[in-house]
This record gives C-alpha cells, sequence and structure tokens, in this order.
C-alpha cells in the first residue's frame, strides 16, 4: 500500500493528501469477505463464484477441504460411483462387471487397468457421443486416441496406411 502511494505521488505528481484519498477510493471498490473456514478477511476474488454471489469459503480453503476429502478412499470410490451414475448412466455394479468381463484390461490395446492407479491406468468408460451408447472400457491412451479421431473409422485407416507406408522406407533427414 506504501509503494503503491509512492507510485501514485510520482507519476500523477500528486501531494500526499491527494494520493491518500486516490488509495482510499480504490480501496472503496475492492470488496472484501471474511473466509467462514479461516476467518481471515480477504478480497472477494479469493471466492468462487456461486450462482452470482460468492461461496463462504475461500479457495485456499476450498482447495485444502477437498484434497483433505479425497485422501480418503472410501470417498474417492463414493465420488467415483457417483460420476459413472451421472456421465454414463451406469451403476457402479455393471461398471466393475464390464472391467471383470473385459479381464481389468483396455477393450483396445489390453493394457491392464486399475481402478485406483494412475492416470494412464485408471479405466476409461467409452461411450458413443452422438447415441450416449457405451461400448467398452478403455485405458486413457485409447480413449484419447478415440476422441482425436473424432469416432471416425477413416482417420484409423489413414493412419494404418501411413504406419505401414512409414515402415517399409527409410526417411531421409537433413
Amino acid at each position: 500500500l506504501v509503494r503503491l502511494l509512492c507510485v501514485i505521488e510520482l507519476k500523477m505528481k500528486l501531494t500526499c493528501k491527494q494520493s491518500q484519498m486516490v488509495i482510499l477510493a480504490l480501496r472503496v471498490k475492492v470488496k472484501m469477505k471474511i473466509c467462514k473456514t479461516c476467518k481471515t478477511e480477504k478480497e472477494e476474488d479469493a471466492f468462487y463464484r456461486n450462482r452470482g454471489s460468492r461461496l463462504a469459503s475461500c479457495k485456499q480453503c476450498c482447495y485444502e477441504k477437498e484434497l483433505k476429502y479425497f485422501s480418503d478412499p472410501t470417498n474417492r470410490l463414493k465420488k467415483r460411483k457417483t460420476t459413472i451414475k451421472r456421465k454414463y448412466g451406469l451403476s457402479f455394479e455393471d461398471y466393475v462387471q464390464m472391467l471383470e468381463s473385459q479381464g481389468y484390461s483396455c477393450k483396445i490395446c489390453n493394457k491392464a487397468l486399475e481402478e485406483d492407479g494412475g492416470k494412464d491406468i485408471k479405466p476409461h468408460v467409452d461411450h458413443c457421443h452422438s447415441t450416449g451408447k457405451i461400448r467398452g472400457i478403455l485405458c486413457s491412451y485409447c480413449n484419447t486416441m478415440l476422441g482425436v479421431f473424432n469416432d471416425d473409422p477413416k482417420y484409423f485407416y489413414k493412419a494404418i496406411d501411413y504406419l505401414k507406408g512409414n515402415d517399409e522406407k527409410e526417411i531421409e533427414t537433413n
């Protein structure tokens, strides 16, 4: 605040009294709010928006609360169940049954999948974006590949032709 006051005085060649009035005017425009969790007064921008208002806890407290919540495996599983049901209309039991029928592996590349694994081995529900029909469970890479090719087989055939053509030829580099 003192640094800002000095900058204003130097740049605008204001007297000390005038610069203090400018600071007061700036301070009025910045709305403050007290976080219900950490009881600290913070600028309104430090709080997430929610339907036209702001949440009662600041962003930092929300982050810490979420981190603590999801460090418990039970809560992670509960979130996973609700996400699968909400996004795909699939019960968790049906989801597990699909995984078992695929031998807990990706339906395309056969990479082993683990529910609590890292990003690349965590199962992803593959579905048709136009019909919503579930096609199977894939690894992250195969699911992304289908998305990049817009689920269009012609791109896969072109990619196959491209790979076959480049396997037989040596590519010259300068």
